[in-house]
């Protein structure tokens, strides 16, 4: 199968492709407790179907913990669910998808509790939550508290006949202005590949990462193909430690990153809304990039931490004021992890 080149609307809550089936039939969300080990846990799973997919949603934490096809493979690592979140603010690590703001450093970055810049680990708030559910017959809303930059994110999950679409807002409660952005995680399981965009001779030089060695290591597990994607073989590493990559964001493409597990690639596209096309280079400035993964090699002891990644411009939210962005999430059934099925996206902005 080619490739195809899709061009899809600024944040609209319609299907970005069509479907040559029936008619997709509407939506189901349902709200149930979450049963494990024969009692029910804190958390109430939320779980929103539609004829491509199902995902599910746990307030308690603040992330989906499952996304997939009807009959299909878990496309979302977690673990340790009912975990308690750890003392002091210490990073709890439950995978799913979860969402923060960026930047995380420097003088726009994260705070700890005495207002100071602190990188890691991340606000509470941000990070496990819980956040309130606000239902609907279509779609679902998720709410979170007051972080500490003052910012409240609202998550907007609607079913389409093509997929998912996930939209995020950012009410800033300050009466200042306040610069951030997204900043989407997707936790992958070890035995899963990633597709990202690395197109051109150059692509490889214009990639950053934390460190050097950071960059060669990435490097390293990497099969560039001839369409421009390049599969990152996670099963190919084997270092202590984590790194963290930035790849760069392909001129005339939505940010795009890919996720293959068991016959079915998940990709999400992220929308970039008008208002902050003229905003994007500020994320790379600010020593971030569009498109992102961490890879932090398991042991006997400890699970893979692996994230795809997708982060928004950095915009500057005014006081009481709010902003938007938003993502596609498709699935695409292929029994070997093909580049060539993939869609690669045409940036609105760059067409008009």
């Amino acid at each position: 199968m080619m490739r195809t080149i899709l061009a899809l609307p600024l944040l609209a809550m319609s299907a970005c492709s069509t479907s040559d089936g029936p008619a997709a039939s509407p939506p189901e969300l349902v709200a149930r407790e979450q049963v494990q080990g024969g009692a029910a846990s804190a958390g109430v799973l939320h779980e929103l179907r539609g004829d491509r997919a199902v995902a599910v949603y746990r307030s308690d934490i603040d992330r989906l913990i499952s996304f997939r096809a009807p009959g299909g493979p878990e496309m979302l690592f977690t673990q340790l669910l009912d975990q308690p979140a750890l003392a002091d603010e210490q990073y709890t690590f439950y995978g799913g998808a979860y969402s923060w703001t960026a930047p995380q450093n420097g003088a726009l970055g994260w705070v700890g509790p005495d207002g100071e810049p602190r990188a890691w680990p991340p606000d509470p708030v941000m990070n496990v939550g819980p956040a309130e559910v606000q239902e609907r017959a279509e779609a679902m809303t998720s709410v979170t508290g007051v972080s500490r930059l003052g910012l409240v994110e609202r998550k907007a999950f609607a079913m389409t006949d093509a997929g998912m679409d996930v939209r995020f807002s950012l009410d800033n409660t300050t009466d200042e202005p306040v610069a951030a952005g997204t900043w989407i995680n997707t936790a992958v399981h070890d035995d899963a590949v990633v597709a990202v965009r690395l197109v051109g001779p150059d692509a490889l030089a214009s990639l950053r990462g934390w460190d050097r060695q950071s960059i060669d290591r990435f490097i390293s597990i990497l099969d560039r193909k001839e369409d421009g994607w390049a599969i990152v073989k996670l099963g190919e590493a084997s270092w202590e430690g984590g790194i963290k990559v930035y790849v760069p964001r392909i001129a005339g493409e939505l940010p795009t990153i890919a996720v293959w597990r068991d016959g079915q690639w998940l990709v999400r596209t992220q929308r970039v809304t008008e208002a902050a096309t003229n905003t994007v280079g500020r994320l790379t400035t600010l020593g971030e990039g569009a498109v992102a993964m961490y890879v932090q090699p398991g042991s006997d002891e400890s699970a893979w931490i692996i994230e795809a990644e997708l982060y928004g411009p950095i915009v500057d939210i005014p006081a009481r004021g709010t902003h938007q962005a938003s993502e596609f999430w498709t699935l695409i059934a292929s029994e070997e992890p093909d580049t060539s099925v993939l869609p690669v996206t045409e940036d609105p902005a760059a067409v008009r």
